[in-house]
């Protein structure tokens, strides 16, 4: 309970089988428990920053001395010599940073003066080199107006809602380098007093938390709406479906009662928006060349949004508890709750379809796919449920 949110990080045994912190199998590379930066120097004019950038990289590097003609990057072990063969003038300063913790995506590192730093890193992970275009790196920047407008939507519906601030950023002409800085789990732990856990990690891990209480179902029911009406509203409001699997997604517990006091959502580089339904409802747009984030239709991003939050976020805790059928008639309750009245179409993706579309996580490893992902159709537990049997598990 008392460990600060990089320990709780560090902590997943089991995570995704494909994923390289699935302790069950060998690490490919090492253990990713520490990682060493290195510094490198590129030429400003082919760099693009927002934010304070360079007042950030002199916190983190006080000695570099590069003048204004040069940004100054820091650059992960794994990928220093990739940097190199795609900026052959690059300079690389004397000096590292040694002992930077890598958090669950591994690129992303909680430095020892708490500040995250998010770099590139040249591994596959889930399908997918962990490179970053220049749009995902400025996102972050670019949206900061929205961010009090999604929190402010989930506190209408009761929940309690955190979006990590990005501080500064800066890109490069290659995705293999960029960075990011964010504001830290620790920094938003020591300014609300809470407790913040990572919820991948916190659900191979209930029993630290809820061990001295016996009735799970009762945890469940707190837990799914504390999150539903955090993360749901900005979808029912604004038509922005936000990526809350439990990689991304992180508990605030009060550190004395244990009461779950709201989530921190991290990385939005994978959510999905209806565009005329944003705009309508918030006066902003989002403007990305990255077009598979926008939906023709609304009914699409409730259809995302069943993966994350339903299926990649509150199903690990229905397992955890072991409340069974009767865990899922939990979560269906209290999303019938929080749904509002005129909202047919949450009622008839969610809860009405017998079946719902998630990715074939297995078929796209095996072929190779990087661009368009296969997707099957699987039982939706929220449907049979209510009709108190269990569900046929074969893919159709």
């Amino acid at each position: 309970m008392d460990s600060p949110p990089i320990d709780w990080e560090q902590a997943l045994q089991e995570g995704r089988s494909l994923h390289p912190l699935h302790r069950c199998r060998y690490p490919i590379v090492s253990s990713f428990r520490t990682a060493k930066l290195y510094w490198v120097a590129i030429d400003s004019s082919i760099v693009h920053t927002q934010g304070e950038y360079m007042q950030w990289i002199k916190k983190l590097a006080p000695d570099a001395n590069i003048g204004q003609s040069s940004v100054l990057f820091p650059v992960h072990e794994l990928q220093l010599a990739k940097v190199i063969s795609e900026f052959p003038d690059a300079r690389v300063l004397p000096g590292t940073i040694d002992n930077a913790r890598p958090q669950i995506s591994l690129r992303t590192l909680t430095l020892p003066n708490t500040t995250e730093v998010c770099v590139t890193l040249y591994l596959k992970v889930q399908n997918l080199v962990r490179t970053m275009s220049e749009w995902s790196i400025m996102m972050g920047q670019q949206l900061r107006q929205v961010l009090p407008v999604i929190e402010a939507a989930s506190a209408e519906f009761g929940g309690s809602l955190m979006m990590a601030r990005e501080y500064a950023a800066a890109a490069s002409p290659s995705q293999h380098l960029g960075c990011i800085i964010r504001e830290s789990s620790e920094s938003q732990a020591a300014r609300t007093g809470d407790r913040i856990i990572v919820c991948a990690t916190l659900s191979e891990n209930v029993d630290v938390i809820w061990g001295d209480r016996p009735d799970k179902k009762a945890i469940l029911r707190e837990y799914a709406s504390k999150f539903l009406r955090a993360v749901l509203p900005p979808l029912f409001k604004y038509g922005l479906g936000l990526a809350v699997h439990r990689q991304n997604a992180l508990l605030r517990l009060d550190p004395l009662s244990k009461e779950i006091k709201g989530f921190v959502i991290r990385d939005l580089g994978f959510m999905r928006v209806h565009r005329p339904t944003f705009r309508k409802g918030t006066c902003f747009d989002i403007e990305t060349p990255k077009t598979s984030i926008y939906t023709e239709t609304l009914e699409e991003v409730y259809q995302y949004m069943f993966n994350p939050a339903i299926i990649g976020h509150l199903s690990s805790f229905v397992r955890a508890l072991h409340p069974g059928l009767a865990g899922w008639k939990v979560i269906r309750e209290e999303l019938e709750r929080i749904i509002p009245d005129n909202d047919s179409i949450a009622r008839s993706v969610w809860l009405q379809s017998p079946e719902f579309p998630t990715k074939a996580n297995i078929t796209m490893e095996v072929h190779g796919y990087s661009g368009l992902h296969p997707f099957v159709n699987v039982s939706n537990p929220l449907y049979y449920c209510q009709l108190n049997e269990e569900p046929d598990h074969s893919v159709s």
